[in-house]
């Protein structure tokens, strides 16, 4: 079966079905069945996941499918954003970042090589370059918060973060209120977690909408050095800055 229609992002009220993400298929335009199910003008996904079917955009090798059928872009080291050009969609122009710790091993002594990393993005000569691209890259405020555990066990996937940040924003800890903050989720070194099948990433960033408001979100692997736990965070935050989407920039 096919359907065709408006994709649009609900927030959670309680439906009955409701995607993780609230994503529905809202106003529906055409439905077909049996054999025809592959309409004319409906493509099946190309064997080249960096090809888009629909757009014939071709995406970086970083550039996977999540488990909701959208985009997420991974970080695994080396250049932080490389060659930008614009092909249309969203930037976030005057952003702040909610670092949000996830787990229940963090205190002071953990959390503070993190805080460090991401308040010293203020000062990095590669944030203020993105000003070109109408970031606003100076006074961007930083807080934290600890989110607790994710899911019901050490191995999650990006449906359960989106879960997790879902539920914080309908119990009224977090108050989510500007699509400009970025949500850094900070994995504690004991959560084993996979975004598209694939382990092999320090750091990416996607964004869903548990409101009417899309929410910008950078998820960190547990366990990094600090080298690597500040490159992976500004790579990250540094890409949902100019891409929330994933949709343009290429």
């Amino acid at each position: 079966m096919t359907i065709r229609g408006i994709g649009f992002w609900d927030f959670l009220h309680g439906q009955t079905g409701v995607a993780p993400n609230g994503i529905e298929v809202h106003p529906v335009l055409n439905i077909t069945f049996g054999s025809a199910a592959l309409a004319p003008g409906v493509q099946s996904v190309p064997d080249d996941p960096s090809q888009d079917a629909e757009d014939n955009v071709r995406y970086p090798a970083d550039v996977v499918r999540d488990e909701d059928g959208g985009r997420v872009r991974v970080y695994r080291g080396g250049e932080m954003i490389g060659d930008a050009l614009f092909h249309g969609g969203a930037v976030v122009e005057d952003p702040s970042i909610q670092v949000l710790f996830a787990g229940n091993t963090w205190d002071e002594t953990s959390e503070r090589p993190v805080l460090r990393a991401v308040r010293t993005i203020n000062s990095d000569a590669r944030f203020n370059d993105l000003a070109k691209f109408g970031v606003k890259t100076f006074g961007m405020r930083v807080g934290s918060r600890d989110l607790g555990a994710i899911g019901t066990s050490n191995s999650i996937t990006d449906l359960d973060v989106q879960r997790a940040l879902a539920n914080a924003v309908e119990a009224g800890r977090i108050q989510h209120l500007d699509e400009n903050t970025i949500y850094v989720v900070v994995l504690d070194p004991e959560t084993d977690a996979s975004v598209a099948s694939t382990r092999d990433w320090m750091s990416y960033h996607s964004q869903f909408h548990p409101t009417d408001l899309a929410m910008r979100y950078v998820v960190v692997r547990g366990g990094l050095d600090r080298a690597k736990l500040g490159d992976a965070i500004a790579a990250s935050v540094f890409r949902a800055l100019i891409n929330p989407a994933g949709n343009g920039w290429f």
